[in-house]
């Protein structure tokens, strides 16, 4: 499925990191699938460019990615220390679906965020 990642990517280098408050901050590279480490539960993803939006401010760049939806019992984001139930977690962030593999696909241009954000605005 299609989906958005917000990502931070310090200037001027390559590597690319999720983020995330209290979880795990992968590496990612452009066109490599991601999987969760053993023993952590699904990443992240928004539904819409518009959701994403919501953390640019928080991270550097958002990513179009393809995702594979995470299909298990258990309706959360956790590491070994610490669980967010998706419920309480889309209450913060609308739009957060739960993945079980990440593939990013290209850095989301500015032009595109600008046109996104005006017709926000517009609405």
């Amino acid at each position: 499925m299609k989906g958005y990642k917000a990502v931070w990517q310090p200037r001027g280098q390559r590597e690319i990191y999720s983020w995330g408050s209290g979880m795990s901050g992968y590496r990612y590279e452009v066109g490599v699938p991601r999987v969760p480490d053993e023993g952590y539960g699904p990443m992240a993803v928004f539904d819409t460019l518009e959701h994403a939006l919501e953390y640019l401010d928080s991270v550097s760049q958002i990513y179009e990615c393809e995702y594979t939806p995470y299909r298990g019992k258990r309706k959360a984001l956790w590491n070994p220390w610490i669980e967010y139930p998706l419920d309480k977690v889309r209450e913060h962030c609308p739009g957060t679906r739960l993945a079980s593999s990440v593939t990013l696909l290209r850095r989301v241009p500015k032009r595109e965020i600008r046109q996104t954000m005006k017709a926000q605005v517009a609405k």
